[in-house]
């Protein structure tokens, strides 16, 4: 396939969001490098040029890392070409302004390079140029508002850290004023991956003075009348996750029926997936009841289909009666709409139900005031 051509199929796949073409070139020429390194080039090129407006360009930039997601396993077979791709979603992630869905795939795609601890993460902990970009994720990590976001960025700062001599400096950096989190850090148990970070970015993010994202133990969580697992050795926490507008939750696999499992099904949910909510005290048994009402069906909600929640939109989640999560409620899921009589439908306690506002996008939130302290941060310390 001549490069005029391969360009203008990668060019097409890129603005379908379509991995198919790209996986088919690669899988017709494994043993083809020029084709490896067209593919990749073609996608940190254009990643690169995107990225210079996310604004207006958002859509196809998640495309591309929706496509790199597919395309990374083959591309890992070579070394160079996976540390040109490592390289441009490390600056994806430290753009000042990026938004928080295009970072947290880019952090993912990062993560599925890294994790093999190869030769490209031996690079990526060594090269002197991308020392200043680590820097900026690791204290871009708790001024991220989405729990899972978190998450994979702390994924990529343990693959920094991992056997590496330097780790007591890049910890040190990361978390300068918090002696506890620099110490959790370097004591965690590296087999219990789910447990420990949980722990540490819980930590973090309370220690936050305007954390982005809360994080509540809920005693129960139901999707219809089904009755999630939680973690073991973990509360049941629930994520108010202001950046993304959504609350998301990691429970217990559905297809894994082993307890003592480590696998874990990721549930988010979106402000335009939800149609109404309402938040009700059960004095009775000293809780409070959030129930939530989604304009799809729970299975939704899942990465595998789940053929027995298709027939219900219900989420119910019980908290301790203390637990006040009205105020993340109405910031995540918008303001509640003004009855015909004039009376506001009532906070934390009411009986009503709250209309949520489909207004905000979650691409368009961007703290400017946080991009700005990071850089003034990074900046100080390079003087």
């Amino acid at each position: 396939m001549f490069r005029q051509e391969l360009d203008a199929l990668i060019d097409d796949a890129f603005l379908e969001g379509n991995s198919l073409p790209i996986k088919n070139i690669l899988h017709e020429a494994p043993e083809d490098d020029e084709h490896l390194e067209i593919v990749a080039q073609k996608i940190a090129e254009s990643l690169n040029l995107y990225s210079a407006d996310l604004n207006q360009n958002e859509a196809i930039v998640k495309n591309i890392l929706k496509i790199l997601t597919d395309v990374i396993p083959i591309l890992k077979t070579n070394p160079e070409q996976s540390a040109v791709i490592a390289e441009c979603m490390l600056k994806i992630a430290t753009e000042e302004r990026v938004h928080v869905n295009i970072l947290r795939c880019a952090v993912y795609n990062l993560n599925i390079i890294l994790k093999d601890d190869g030769p490209v993460s031996r690079w990526l902990r060594n090269e002197e140029s991308l020392e200043g970009f680590l820097l900026i994720l690791g204290r871009k990590l708790p001024m991220v508002g989405d729990f899972e976001c978190q998450s994979h960025i702390f994924e990529t700062l343990c693959y920094i850290v991992y056997n590496n001599e330097n780790k007591h400096k890049w910890i040190q950096s990361w978390f300068t004023d918090d002696e506890k989190t620099r110490s959790m850090f370097l004591n965690w148990d590296l087999e219990h991956f789910a447990v420990e970070s949980r722990k540490i970015l819980n930590q973090i993010n309370r220690r936050e003075l305007n954390p982005r994202t809360y994080a509540f133990a809920a005693t129960a969580v139901y999707l219809g009348n089904v009755q999630l697992g939680k973690l073991n050795g973990l509360e049941f926490w629930i994520d108010f996750n202001y950046d993304s507008r959504s609350i998301s939750f990691f429970c217990k696999d559905f297809e894994v029926e082993d307890q003592d499992s480590e696998c874990w099904e990721t549930v988010v949910i979106p402000s335009d997936s939800v149609e109404s909510y309402s938040v009700q005290k059960k004095e009775d048994i000293k809780s409070i009841e959030l129930r939530i009402t989604l304009n799809c069906s729970c299975s939704n909600l899942l990465l595998s289909p789940t053929p027995f929640l298709e027939s219900t939109n219900l989420v119910r989640m019980i908290f301790w009666i203390y637990v006040d999560i009205s105020s993340h409620l109405k910031l995540i899921f918008g303001d509640p709409v003004i009855l015909a009589n004039n009376h506001a439908v009532n906070s934390q306690g009411s009986q009503r139900t709250r209309k949520v506002s489909h207004s905000v996008d979650a691409f368009e939130i961007v703290d400017q005031d946080v991009s700005k302290n990071i850089f003034f941060v990074i900046n100080k310390l390079e003087m």
